[in-house]
């Protein structure tokens, strides 16, 4: 009985200072539940940018790139090694019994920001043919894809919205040259990313470029990954590192 009055008595104690305990218990509830609160929003934002970078990365889609190269603007792979590259055994064909397989050029352009005016640069793709095929994921939204040997871009819909002068139609001088618009595009799920594709011969002509600065290929499966390497690391004079990833 003397533990159970004590029991008793400790019980009375605690619920009597219920009412003085009230704020400070209060507050360490509501900041808990806005601690969790933040954290539940920072990992919903994680994951969506992580979904948003890896979104279109394929085990099938390889990118080559020089070895030592840091960025894709680091490495220099020579055109005649890109025609070996497309030509190795395990790469996808298309309809017509062509490799899928892109060579791309990269040279930085600079836009204008519709807010603000602010100053921007990012790269414009010189794309061999092919692209349709090795990025199913592309979809014109208007206008049309443009044609070899002509100095015309397509844009990605986020570039049109965020920069002025990639309309339909409009011209926009690059290093001196003049370069059309012709087509809006989606991309997967890069759609914040600002891209801009045009013919890789006519860039690589138009600004003096020797060599491409990646080759993408899809694989027949990416089972066939291993078998592709090797035959990749057996050109003479020629090391690369190829990954699954996404055009920048």
């Amino acid at each position: 009985m003397h533990a159970t009055r004590q029991y008793i008595a400790l019980l009375g104690m605690n619920l009597a200072g219920i009412g003085a305990r009230l704020g400070p218990v209060l507050t360490i509830i509501i900041g808990v539940t806005c601690a969790v609160g933040v954290l539940v929003s920072m990992l919903a934002m994680g994951a969506g940018a992580h979904r948003q970078a890896m979104g279109d990365v394929r085990e099938d889609r390889i990118v080559i790139l020089s070895t030592g190269a840091q960025s894709v603007f680091q490495s220099s792979i020579p055109k005649d090694t890109a025609s070996v590259i497309r030509n190795l055994p395990g790469i996808r064909q298309d309809a017509s019994s062509q490799p899928v397989a892109v060579s791309v050029a990269l040279i930085l352009m600079e836009a204008r920001k519709k807010l603000g005016d602010a100053r921007t640069n990012f790269p414009l793709l010189g794309v061999s043919p092919g692209l349709a095929d090795l990025r199913p994921e592309l979809h014109l939204t208007a206008g049309r894809m443009f044609r070899p040997g002509l100095h015309e871009l397509i844009v990605s819909e986020s570039c049109a919205r965020q920069f002025g002068s990639f309309e339909i139609g409009d011209n926009r001088s690059i290093r001196g040259s003049d370069w059309a618009v012709v087509g809006h595009f989606t991309q997967g799920n890069a759609q914040a990313q600002c891209t801009v594709y045009a013919d890789a011969e006519t860039v690589t002509s138009a600004f003096g470029v020797s060599s491409y600065n990646e080759v993408t290929v899809m694989l027949q499966s990416a089972a066939g990954y291993d078998d592709f390497l090797g035959a990749l690391q057996a050109i003479p004079n020629f090391t690369s590192k190829p990954s699954t990833n996404v055009m920048p």
